[in-house]
């Protein structure tokens, strides 16, 4: 490294040396404020363009040189109240944009007593055409659904607000639920993603 360069290349982090000599230490935590909107954590090429972030809920953005979103591991499940669409991201969509990708998904129901899981991937597009969208969403594979009793289906929408569309997710159970989530990562190839 040249002595002259001010910006530091590297980062090295070492874990603590405690009285204890434990491995065990956290070497590096980063914590959220109350309301927290911001990213926690931004990795940045050298022009300063970000290619890596944590989100304030945990969700790992992975980023292209151009900062396109490529993928979403979104950690944090979401009740999906059974009977009701609820809204798990938006793309966002200005006129004559296009947008696509892909998400996969697990859903979780259960009644503490029976259980069931399904999982499966869905394809999505849509453009928007002087503020007109046309969206489609489509399950790529045959889901796979494991249930101990009852039934369970999903049914899947997509929905155009301004400048952007919003995926939704509706199930339908035969349990008196008091377990239904899902927990998902999204692809996206084209469109800027904010989970919901």
């Amino acid at each position: 490294m040249a002595r002259n360069q001010t910006r530091t290349s590297r980062l090295w982090l070492k874990a603590p040396r405690t009285t204890s000599g434990s491995l065990a230490n956290v070497p590096l935590t980063i914590e959220a404020v109350s309301g927290q909107t911001g990213n926690l954590l931004e990795i940045k090429n050298s022009a300063g363009t970000v290619i890596t972030s944590i989100g304030p809920t945990g969700a790992l953005a992975a980023l292209d040189a151009n900062g396109l979103q490529r993928m979403i591991l979104n950690p944090t499940t979401k009740d999906v109240p059974d009977g009701a669409a609820t809204a798990l991201f938006e793309v966002a969509c200005a006129a004559a944009a296009m947008v696509g990708g892909y998400f996969a998904f697990v859903v979780e129901a259960s009644d503490g007593t029976d259980h069931q899981a399904l999982s499966g991937i869905v394809a999505y597009s849509g453009v928007n055409k002087a503020g007109t969208h046309t969206t489609v969403l489509t399950q790529v594979t045959g889901e796979a659904k494991s249930v101990s009793s009852g039934t369970l289906t999903l049914a899947f929408t997509i929905v155009t607000g301004t400048n952007k569309v919003t995926v939704k997710l509706q199930p339908t159970g035969s349990l008196t639920e008091t377990i239904e989530r899902v927990t998902y990562t999204v692809f996206p190839i084209i469109g800027a993603v904010t989970i919901l």
